[in-house]
């Protein structure tokens, strides 16, 4: 889902498709998707609620991603 999401925005930029305030809101949210501490809790070691909820937030946070480079989310 990640990669996906910075292939998107890497094309956004390639097409020159995002403001300069748009490319530095959705480069602080990409590297928010890229820090997220849902790599961190997924994994059988950790209990499933709590990596549910850190898998909801990852999702939100990449959805954003795409809102702010002006593109739908795909089903994540």
């Amino acid at each position: 889902m990640l990669h996906e999401a910075k292939t998107a925005f890497d094309h956004a930029l390639a097409e020159r498709e995002l403001s300069p305030e748009q490319h530095q809101q959705a480069e602080h949210q990409l590297a928010i998707c890229e820090g997220s501490d849902w790599f961190w809790w997924f994994g059988d070691y950790n209990p499933g609620e709590a990596v549910s909820n850190f898998e909801k937030q990852f999702r939100l946070n990449l959805i954003n991603l795409y809102q702010l480079i002006g593109k739908d989310p795909p089903l994540i």
